[in-house]
Order: structure tokens, then C-alpha cells, then sequence
């Protein structure tokens, strides 16, 4: 048996304080096997100041099993010939009973953090926790910065985690015992015939009794379709399951004669097609500027341009959990999984930069959501708001179409003559930008007449919002963002992409003629 035990030699008394323990059986197979002989190994890192040494002791218990130390727990819990000091009066043990155990299975995965902190060992493991309930060791810690930075340090090297991150296992005791006979069932899924090839490896040799394996497969993340115990010949090392369907995600269990897990593997999934999207950074903007103090300063956007691959994808079809074909959902979902369906945003003058700031990244992670298409609809969207939103803008591959206002543009420039045309302005920074990215070019056109683009849209693939404000002032006073419905969305979408495709309502801005005051909207035959 291997003790792993964490203590603190706490200064002003000179005790040594419990930290953390594992007591474990060790058996022949495993790598700590050949430490067995080495009575001891400890590891010391001394404070500085606050509390005193943070020690890892790994010893060797000869002659000692594990119902000898939950027996007698108190003549156990040492570490180098030094009684710990417990700051808690009780362990609550769980599981509770007497000969209950929690079974942890080789998988890595897990909702739970106590396989973070117990050694890795394939095979079904029987754990019995004794904890600290009342937390009085970890309040102990809580107390010195020091000692917190140095428990973590000293047990991420040692011990492999950081018990700082774990902090719920501080103060507590673990009884482990590997027992099963099974190191792994490896698992392969067959199609003609249908089922699974288990190869199995034995960690005791000898072993040669008779077992079952049970296979439950599961379709469509919860269901259960099969669930089927194989009678399985001591010794087999190689089996195949027959089943009447190709197996998708299985769990596999293996029992021994008296109904007791030898081995669990959770989830093995079978691939058949994939459909993924991959992004390869191909482009860097690099945007140098002046911050408010007046010091140069250099912004690096890094883009990405898209791809998604299909393996095994039928006629071009998209394909989600198994054989469903994807499709758009026919009503809005209650859930707001993105928290973008609403957001409502507040003003505070010792805060405004900040609110600012955060109005911007909502539209700039609504904007990024775009995979194919998105259109941006605001009549007063100019140069800064482009470079403030598009210069961001993650992906080369979305069709970024700009839909503002001509009339709107103009109206502020007529009202101070200094003023740049803000038209010539974005035309400007828009070309630059696509000669630059040399990637989908980003469009923009211009409505003409009255402007009759009141309201501000974001519309990406098959999803929209509506703004409260126009770009250039969203967060600056209190306003709000609010989803779509998808029962009105596809109105709104016809009725933009009529504007669009319709060369009398709207003009591109590269035809956009400067100095025109009788507003000549000639040559606006530039194709997409």
C-alpha cells in the first residue's frame, strides 16, 4: 500500500496539519510497483514566511491492507513518523455503509473532480471518501496567501494536480483499491455484421473465470435501443457481439459471477460521417492609431477564412444526430442558449466607457456568429462604425453586406460645411479594407430617395436582431437589442433584400458621385 499524504507544518505550534490523503493498494501491474521496496519520499518546500513548510510524503505501508486503515484510521494518518494533526472533529464517510464503495472507471471524462486528484489506473476503481464536512482544513489554508500559492505549486508538481483548484477535496481521506481482473476492453464497431469486436486485456493472467459483458447502445443522445448481457468464456481475449443494428454510443459493462462491476467504460461513440467547420488564419490587419493620450498604439485582427469539410454526407446534406437531416426550427426556442435573444443596456457617467465597451462586443459577437451572410442596416453606418465593427470581424468568408442611407449620410454634412462627405469617407476605408484582406469583399449600398430605413438590423444566416440605436451611439445611452421572432424574420429579410437587388431603390457606393448636388445616381450597374 502506497500513503500519498499533503500536510503543513504550521510555525507557531510546530504541528503538523492534515492536508489531504490517498491510501492505495497497490498490485503488481501498476508503474508504482517498483517504489514498493522505498520505504519513503518526501517532498518539502519551505515558507518563507506565513504558516510554515508545505510537505508531500509518499511512503510505502508494508503488510498493511486497506480495512486495517479504516479501522484504525488514527494510527495511520502520520507522514514520516510525525502523528497529523486533524482540525476536523468527523469525516462524513461517502458512499455511506459499511461495504460501499464508489466505482470510477479508467475514462477520463468526468463531472466529478475526484478522479482529477487520485492517481490514473485503467480498470474500475472501488473509492471510499472520507471528508472534511465542515471544512475546517480548508479554512485553516484560506487564512495565508502564501500557503494557498505553495499547496499548489508543491502538488502540481508531486502529485500531478493543483489541490488549490480542487479545494473541495482539501482535509479530505481516500481509500482506493483497484480490484477488477480487466485492464480494458478495447471497442471497435462493426457494420457487416453488424455489432462489436471487444479485444479484452487482463491484468491478472491467471484469472480465468467466467464473465458477462452487458452493451447498451444508445441513438439520438438518450435513447436506448439495445441493452443485452453476453455470456463471456474465461480466458476470451477477442469476441464478437452480434447486434440487429450498427452501434452508434455504447456503454460496456463487465460483471463477474457474483454480479459485481469488473469493468465500465461510459460513451464510446461511432463516427459514420462528420461535418465540421474549420477556420485557418490566412490574414492579420494590422491597424496602427493614437490612444487618448496621444501614444501610437498598433491593433492586430486576426482573420480566419472558412471551410466545412463533409465526410459521408449524402447528396450534399447536412446531417445531425445520426440520420436526421438538419433543418431550420419551425417556432423561436424558449431557451436562450447565446443570452443574445435580449439584452437591455445601461448608462452610468463614471462607467461609460465601459458600458460602451461592452454594447460593442455584443454586436461584435452577433456580427461573428455570421457563417455565410450577414447584413448590416443602419442609415447612418459610416467610416468609424466600419472600423470599429468590420476591422474585427473574425471571418473572410461571410458575405458582409452594408445597407445605409444617402440622404441620412448627407444631412450631417449639410449642417456643418467643414465636415467630410462621410460617404467618400467609408468608400474610402471599404476599399482599402478589400484590398487589403483580398478575401469576400465587404459590399456596400446606399438607399436612395426620402431613407426609408428607420430602425437598425443585424441579419446572419437565419437569425436577426433589431437595434435601439444607431451603431456609432449603441451604448452610449440606454438601449436595448432584441431578437427577432422567427415568424417575422424572413419578412424582414425579403423586404431588406428587395432594397438590395433593386437598382432604383439603392445605389452602390462605389458610384456614389461626389459634388453632385442634383444627386445624379448614374452607372449603378455594378454586379455582386
Amino acid at each position: 500500500m502506497i500513503r500519498r499524504t499533503a500536510v503543513v507544518l504550521d510555525t507557531p505550534t510546530q504541528d503538523h496539519i492534515h492536508l489531504f490523503s490517498v491510501f492505495e493498494d497497490i498490485l503488481p501491474d501498476m508503474q508504482d510497483a517498483n517504489n514498493r521496496d522505498r520505504h519513503t519520499r518526501a517532498h518539502h518546500y519551505k515558507l518563507t514566511s506565513g504558516q510554515g513548510d508545505i510537505q508531500i510524503h509518499i511512503e510505502n505501508l508494508q503488510n498493511v491492507n486497506l480495512s486495517d486503515v479504516e479501522t484504525h484510521l488514527e494510527d495511520f494518518l502520520m507522514a514520516n513518523g510525525d502523528v497529523l494533526i486533524r482540525l476536523n472533529e468527523a469525516y462524513v464517510k461517502e458512499p455511506a455503509g459499511e461495504c460501499v464503495s464508489m466505482i470510477l472507471d479508467a475514462a477520463t471524462e468526468s463531472r466529478s473532480t475526484i478522479k482529477k486528484v487520485l492517481p490514473y489506473r485503467r480498470g474500475v476503481r472501488n473509492v471510499r471518501a472520507y471528508i472534511d464536512a465542515e471544512r475546517k482544513t480548508l479554512e485553516f489554508v484560506k487564512q495565508d496567501e502564501k500557503t494557498i500559492s505553495h499547496l499548489g505549486e508543491v502538488t502540481k508538481k508531486v502529485l500531478g494536480f493543483n489541490l488549490t483548484s480542487y479545494s473541495e477535496h482539501i482535509g479530505n481521506i481516500y481509500m482506493v483499491e483497484t480490484m477488477s481482473p480487466i485492464k480494458d476492453i478495447d471497442v471497435t464497431g462493426i457494420i457487416t455484421p453488424k455489432g462489436l469486436l471487444c479485444a479484452i486485456e487482463y491484468r491478472d493472467t491467471a484469472w480465468n473465470e467466467d464473465f458477462c459483458i452487458q452493451v447498451r447502445d444508445r441513438h439520438h443522445s438518450d435513447v436506448i435501443v439495445w441493452d443485452m448481457v453476453y455470456e463471456i468464456a474465461g480466458g476470451t481475449r477477442s469476441v464478437f457481439l452480434e447486434m440487429p443494428q450498427v452501434a452508434k454510443e455504447v456503454e460496456v459493462y463487465a460483471y463477474n459471477k457474483a454480479h459485481n462491476i469488473i469493468y465500465y467504460h461510459p460513451y464510446t461513440t461511432f463516427v459514420r460521417s462528420i461535418n465540421i467547420e474549420m477556420g485557418v488564419q490566412s490574414k492579420i490587419l494590422r491597424v496602427k492609431g493614437r490612444s487618448k493620450e496621444g501614444k501610437d498604439i498598433v491593433d492586430d485582427y486576426p482573420k480566419f477564412a472558412h471551410e466545412k469539410p463533409i465526410i459521408i454526407a449524402e447528396r450534399g446534406k447536412t446531417y445531425v444526430d445520426g440520420n436526421f437531416c438538419e433543418a431550420n426550427p419551425l417556432v423561436m426556442s424558449d431557451r436562450d442558449d447565446t443570452g443574445l435573444t435580449f439584452r437591455f443596456f445601461d448608462t452610468d457617467e463614471n462607467r461609460q466607457e465601459e458600458y460602451v465597451e461592452e454594447a460593442r462586443q455584443v454586436l461584435q459577437e452577433i456580427i461573428d456568429r455570421a457563417r455565410t451572410e450577414c447584413y448590416i442596416c443602419d442609415p447612418y453606418f459610416n467610416a468609424a462604425d466600419f472600423q470599429r465593427f468590420i476591422y474585427p470581424l473574425k471571418s473572410l468568408s461571410v458575405n458582409v453586406k452594408i445597407l445605409n442611407c444617402k440622404e441620412q449620410m448627407k444631412k450631417k454634412r449639410e449642417d456643418n460645411e467643414d465636415e467630410k462627405d462621410r460617404i467618400l469617407e467609408l468608400k474610402s476605408v471599404l476599399a482599402e479594407y478589400n484590398e487589403k484582406m483580398n478575401g469576400r469583399p465587404i459590399q456596400c449600398k446606399l438607399l436612395l430617395g426620402r431613407g426609408q430605413l428607420h430602425d437598425r438590423f443585424i441579419l446572419t444566416d437565419d437569425r436577426g436582431w433589431v437595434l435601439g440605436a444607431s451603431f456609432s451611439e449603441f451604448g452610449n445611452r440606454v438601449t436595448t437589442i432584441n431578437e427577432i421572432p422567427a415568424k417575422h424574420l424572413a419578412r424582414i429579410k425579403n423586404h431588406i433584400e428587395k432594397w438590395w437587388y433593386d437598382n432604383n431603390a439603392t445605389m452602390w457606393i462605389e458610384n456614389y458621385v461626389t459634388n453632385n448636388s442634383n444627386g445624379d445616381d448614374s452607372d449603378n450597374s455594378t454586379t455582386e
